[in-house]
């Protein structure tokens, strides 16, 4: 099992609905491919992967299936969430709080385009427990 795992999603085709992709992101490869995005459906495959205890890190999009599955077989990996999906979450909430301050301001794009051009950085230097996003 790779010590650090991507699980994300893609739509497979029509007929046979999502397909899971596991990724070792260590190495840049892609570790294996399976059919289904439920537990029920992926539940043979993740039995049977070897090692599961040595996995230290489970990247994944803010799924609450796929935080339920890496909770469950890879008990030792801590589970991030991607930057993607945390920076569009991000958005999402600023937008909603915006629109309750200023309904006006809000549909100005220029600074949701300044969110999305700078990297945001994970400080959790003072509190260990606790993290701060930081737009730099």
């Amino acid at each position: 099992c790779p010590k650090i795992l991507g699980i994300d999603d893609k739509n497979f085709s029509r007929k046979l609905g999502f397909m899971t992709t596991f990724a070792d992101l260590k190495r840049h490869r892609l570790y294996d491919v399976q059919l289904g995005r439920s537990e029920l459906s992926l539940r043979r495959f993740l039995r049977k992967i070897p090692d599961k205890q040595n996995c230290k890190v489970v990247l994944m999009d803010l799924s609450e299936t796929y935080r339920s599955i890496a909770k469950k077989y890879f008990t030792n990996a801590m589970i991030v969430a991607d930057r993607f999906h945390v920076i569009r979450l991000i958005n999402h909430h600023f937008l909603k709080v915006w629109g309750m301050i200023d309904e006006a301001g809000r549909k100005n794009r220029g600074l949701l385009s300044l969110m999305r051009s700078r990297n945001l950085k994970v400080e959790n230097q003072l509190f260990p427990n606790s993290f701060a996003i930081s737009i730099s």
